[in-house]
């Protein structure tokens, strides 16, 4: 169990009022996360992009703003998001929701794009299935509760960390295998004086050591 220092515990308590007091179950993975994340909101109402302001930046975000999927489109090309939190209605209409879908499926052909969560007051079954098919991590229903909107944040920045993580990770084994294999087969295989001239136990130790490094080989 981790013990937060009293001023991130009481913090922690406002962020997520869910978790008791005292105890981080997000220390580790959540306290880096927000000092390096800038979120970006967009909505066209003045009102609600204040509110999630005021919300994300207490929380301890970063926060960009939008007012319409142009401005957001040009944000993303521009700079480098950790999450995008996107209103479906913008100035075409206000129920269907039609404009922030097309906006999602824009989004998901840049690449490097930041996930994607998308909010509605005009929430249906249908809607968030659509959402969900262009490329929506997760929909958010307007009123929002506070700790729902943080904990999904949360929730989506961890997993796209861990995405990262392990496509890094798959990368680098893949680096690896090209490095190392050619020089196990030229142990091998050779008989140069190099090879003839190492000792058989050495010999085996490189071998071993390459084959650990790279599982299959």
């Amino acid at each position: 169990m981790i013990v937060a220092h009293p001023f991130i515990a009481r913090w922690e308590h406002r962020a997520f009022p869910e978790a008791p007091i005292g105890y981080s179950s997000y220390r580790s993975t959540f306290l880096f996360m927000t000092a390096s994340t800038c979120i970006l909101v967009a909505d066209d109402q003045p009102a609600v992009r204040e509110a999630l302001r005021i919300l994300l930046t207490n929380a301890g975000y970063r926060v960009e703003l939008a007012t319409s999927p142009r401005e957001v489109l040009r944000l993303i090309k521009e700079q480098e998001f950790g999450l995008a939190l996107l209103d479906l209605n913008y100035a075409r209409d206000t129920t269907s929701g039609e404009e922030g879908l097309e906006l999602v499926q824009q989004l998901q052909k840049i690449e490097g794009a930041p996930p994607l969560l998308v909010m509605t007051a005009w929430a249906t079954v249908d809607l968030a299935v659509a959402a969900m098919r262009s490329g929506a991590r997760d929909f958010i229903q307007k009123p929002w509760d506070n700790a729902r909107v943080l904990s999904i944040i949360q929730t989506q920045l961890q997993v796209e960390a861990e995405t990262r993580r392990a496509n890094r990770l798959e990368a680098e084994n893949q680096l690896l295998r090209c490095f190392v294999k050619p020089r196990i087969s030229c142990c091998h295989g050779s008989t140069s004086g190099h090879v003839r001239r190492t000792s058989g136990h050495r010999h085996r130790d490189h071998i071993a050591m390459a084959k650990w490094l790279v599982p299959g080989c």
